[in-house]
């Protein structure tokens, strides 16, 4: 998946289980979302806490992000 910039791809395996929570807190702080699944929710909550965002994460995962502003590859 691909964020709205194109900047930054993720490939995620694995499941986030408290996502909706997750969500529901991106969301109230005005991000959009195009569809339903944990993998958008974990790109948004990277874009916006960057690598801390693991530290709110619940479930069993796997997942590489690019990061092509930092040039930084996260796994």
């Amino acid at each position: 998946m691909v964020d709205h910039s194109g900047s930054t791809l993720i490939v995620f395996n694995g499941e986030i289980y408290n996502y909706l929570e997750l969500r529901a807190a991106l969301e109230l702080d005005g991000i959009k979302f195009r569809g339903t699944s944990d993998t958008e929710v974990l790109l948004a909550l990277y874009a916006k806490r960057g690598l801390d965002c693991v530290t709110e994460l619940r479930g069993m995962f796997a997942f590489g992000i690019w990061d092509g502003a930092e040039r930084r590859l996260v796994l």
